[in-house]
């Protein structure tokens, strides 16, 4: 009912526990259907089904080296566990960039386009990121979008500054970040299918 990632709700959450259906018989499926790719060679669909579905499974891969950063009881296999998941979540982000749809800065762009003015524009972005983050108040990353920006803008500083000296400025941050418009940074990978 809510499936997301436990780097995107920073510590597991204990309310809501439905995750994603990604798992070692998906990265079976995802071999088979990279083994598709000179057959589907040129199809724009298979381009995108191959970017979501890989992008799922760092994702999981990601999550798996968080969730041992999250439960390691020695602070320097914490850290090498984040970096890990740092490094992966940097990849899964250009991935997503390489996808048509999945964008932070579409997300943005929708909401800033919908207002006449600068400073409307500026509320419409700070409300449109408040609803795929922090909105909710109990029901806090209910939305969890898988964009790209989003990963690297948002869930990958999070985490690190979960992971800080500085952990109790994290409400502060989120806030700072929903207020602030968003500079697209977005690289997509020249050619995804490569990099899979």
């Amino acid at each position: 009912s809510y499936p997301r990632f436990t780097w995107q709700t920073v510590v597991p959450d204990k309310r809501r526990v439905s995750r994603h259906d990604v798992n070692d018989d998906f990265a079976k499926a995802l071999k088979l259907f990279v083994g598709c790719a000179r057959m589907c060679s040129g199809s724009e669909l298979y381009q995108n089904d191959m970017v979501e579905f890989a992008a799922l499974w760092f994702a999981e891969v990601a999550d798996r080296h968080y969730e041992k950063a999250l439960a390691a009881t020695s602070s320097s296999v914490a850290v090498d566990e984040l970096k890990k998941t740092v490094e992966i979540l940097h990849a899964v982000d250009r991935l997503l960039a390489s996808h048509p749809d999945y964008s932070l800065s579409r997300w943005v762009d929708f909401a800033r386009r919908s207002a006449d003015e600068p400073a409307l524009a500026d509320r419409y972005e700070a409300n449109a990121k408040r609803l795929i983050t922090t909105w909710g108040g109990w029901q806090e990353d209910y939305a969890a979008r898988f964009w790209a920006g989003l990963v690297e803008d948002y869930y990958i500083p999070r985490i690190e500054k979960y992971f800080s000296s500085d952990r109790e400025g994290l409400d502060q941050w989120e806030e700072e970040w929903i207020n602030t418009p968003y500079v697209n940074k977005e690289n997509a990978f020249d050619n995804p299918l490569e990099i899979i």
